[in-house]
Order: C-alpha cells, then structure tokens, then sequence
C-alpha cells in the first residue's frame, strides 16, 4: 500500500479533457520497506522471467528497469552479477529439482539432440539429454562430444551412459526408462538389443527437414513445381 501524497497535477495536465483527467491516477509515495528475504525472492523471480524468457541480459541494466526496482526498494544487478551469481544459482537448485523429480517418477522416456560444432560457442559438437515425463520435458545435461567417435557403437554407449545418470546405473533403476528419442537408427538398434523394453523412435522434426531437404533437391533437379 501506498500514501496519496498529491492529486493530478493540474498544473502540468491543464488542458486535458476530463475524459482522460479521471484515468489519470494520484501520485503516491512508497511508504514500506521490503524484508531482505522478500527482496531475494523479487530478484529471483526477475532472474527467472529474464533467462526462461530469452530476454538478452543486457535488459537487467535498462535504467528504466533500474529505477523502477530503486522506486520498490530493490537494488539494481549487473549483467556480471546475473551471469556469474545468479545464473549457476539457479541452476544449481534446478539440478537438484531435477534430480528429485527423475528419482520420484515411476516412468521415464528420454531424448537426445546434437548441435554440430558449427552452431556452438566453442567450436565442439554438443549433445543433450532431455528426460521426457508425462507432464513436461525436463533439460538435464549436455555433453561435449568434440573428442567422441561419431559410429553408432560409441553414439549407443554414450547413450547408456545417459540413461545411468537420468534414472540410475542398476538393471531396476534402467527398467525405469521406457526409451529413447533419437536419430541414428544403427545406434537404436544396439541399444534394443541390450534393453528390448526401450521404445526407440526417431525424432520427427529431423525426419520432416529431411524430408523437405529432398523435395528441394527433387525441385532443383526436375524443375518441376509440385
């Protein structure tokens, strides 16, 4: 709550019509102080808005931004702060939610994606692991394969090694994972053969571009529209 401090500056707004006068609010001043508990909380949520909505962290130092936490009490944070504290903070507590959600679920389903190293910040092939559950998907790691071989017996092999961490290195923590997403059959099928309950299917967006790959390569070859 706040303390009317002043009226419509009729001064400053003299002149306007009183259809816009009466959605004009008072001026107010902040009379409460936030807790430091509530003030972590606040930043917290800011964090969170800002990384989860793809916001550049360069929006933390808008000064707009900045006066309008000075205005609430909050103080300001830098990019260095979101990036260096913040940010593996919440990772931090993400990994253990994680965690517990995968060690509490009955059931898990998972997937896994490559990033060339043409498309990452340095210059070394990603792959990431990605538990699937019934009601949501949950991000739990990526792993630079820049030094891994790239045949189907070591794509099948990382893959286990993933399915240990998601759900646990025991045959009854490995019952637990139900299958995999993936692209590389050849590694599907050695995966089956050892864990036959894993339902393997290959991932449909790779499958449409590649589809859409060939219909531009049959368009370029045969000029024909359809």
């Amino acid at each position: 709550a706040c303390d009317h401090v002043a009226q419509v500056d009729a001064g400053k707004n003299a002149g306007l019509p009183q259809t816009v006068m009466r959605h004009l609010k008072p001026r107010c001043a902040r009379s409460f102080t936030l807790s430091q508990s509530q003030i972590e909380e606040f930043t917290r949520g800011l964090v969170k808005a800002i990384v989860t909505g793809n916001v550049p962290f360069t929006f933390i130092e808008n000064p707009h931004l900045v006066t309008a936490l000075g205005e609430l009490g909050v103080p300001s944070i830098s990019r260095k702060q979101l990036a260096n504290k913040w940010v593996p903070k919440l990772a931090a507590e993400a990994n253990v939610s994680t965690a517990d959600t995968l060690k509490s679920s009955p059931l898990v389903d998972a997937s896994s994606d490559g990033w060339r190293k043409k498309y990452c910040e340095e210059r070394a092939a990603l792959n990431n692991v990605i538990a699937l559950l019934p009601e949501r998907a949950l991000f739990h790691d990526a792993v630079n394969c820049g030094t891994m071989r790239k045949d189907s017996d070591a794509i099948a092999d990382f893959l286990l090694e993933a399915a240990k961490r998601l759900v646990g290195e025991t045959e009854e923590d490995l019952a637990r994972l139900i299958g995999w997403v993936l692209a590389n059959w050849r590694a599907m099928l050695h995966l089956q053969e050892q864990y036959p309950h894993w339902l393997m299917r290959g991932c449909l967006c790779h499958g449409i571009a590649l589809l859409m790959k060939d219909f531009c390569r049959f368009k370029a070859a045969t000029g024909c529209n359809a």
